[in-house]
């Protein structure tokens, strides 16, 4: 009866796992960047500031800068409680008790908050899956070198970059068009298509200020992942290389070895 005895000299490697482990990680790594960067711009109140400020809501609404500041912290307060809609109060420039969105906004924002929570599913499941499948395939499993890590994630960089690329060209030839097919996309009402005329969510939000947040989202990923390929570069570059056929995290030959009598 023979018994596997694992020795050190030789790769343990399942092909087609690994193939597909890391053709997921390259995908699943700069989804987990950028969808981390939407995150963390949703939820950053400077950034609803600098809209409100940037674009002279106050002008355009008549409500005062003050009002419209608090109710950004109401906005981003919604998108994590469990309100179903989002009710404001808001005192206008005369000082009368105003409802600073309407019934469309209203359920414009219930969608967006829909929306956001299964962005953000999304955003921990690749933040997960880059993990697992580092700690699973280049830690534990041993069935990959440091090596083959660096170049997937070369090759996840540029695909990222190729994306954000392409992104940058259509928002910056015609971002009302890349804006609305984008939202035809998302959301399966037209409750998005508001009027800055009487519509205090545009006003404090106008489609100049997503311009921003796009290209400031698409820059924060290719940097993110400029550094990632900077490092996985370094490494290609200064590292020894690894004995042919053989993985740097993974030292063990399978070698027969036999039990009982030996056979003459």
């Amino acid at each position: 009866m023979e018994q596997s005895q694992l020795v050190p000299g030789q790769e343990v490697t399942f092909g087609p796992i690994r193939f597909v482990a890391l053709a997921l990680l390259a995908v699943a790594l700069p989804l987990a960047l950028v969808t981390t960067n939407i995150r963390v711009a949703f939820n950053t109140p400077q950034l609803y500031d600098y809209a409100v400020r940037r674009y002279d809501a106050s002008a355009l609404s008549g409500i005062p800068q003050g009002e419209l500041l608090r109710a950004n912290r109401e906005l981003i307060r919604y998108f994590h409680d469990q309100r179903p809609f989002l009710f404001v109060t808001v005192r206008d420039g005369q000082g009368r008790l105003v409802s600073l969105f309407t019934p469309e906004e209203t359920v414009h924002l219930a969608d967006v908050k829909a929306l956001l929570r299964h962005l953000y599913r999304v955003q921990e499941g690749a933040l997960a899956y880059v993990l697992v499948a580092v700690v699973a395939v280049f830690v534990w499993a041993q069935e990959g070198s440091v090596r083959q890590l660096a170049w997937t994630v070369l090759g996840s960089t540029a695909l990222c970059v190729a994306i954000v690329a392409g992104v940058a060209v259509a928002a910056t030839v015609g971002f009302d068009v890349f804006w609305s097919a984008l939202h035809n996309l998302l959301f399966t009402n037209d409750l998005w298509r508001l009027d800055v005329t009487r519509h205090h969510l545009i006003q404090m939000f106008p489609e100049a200020f997503w311009f921003d947040t796009v290209m400031l989202i698409g820059g924060a990923t290719g940097a993110q992942m400029a550094i990632l390929a900077l490092g996985a570069g370094a490494y290609l570059v200064l590292a020894p290389r690894e004995p042919k056929g053989v993985a740097t995290t993974a030292a063990f030959r399978v070698k027969p070895q036999v039990r009982g009598r030996p056979t003459p």
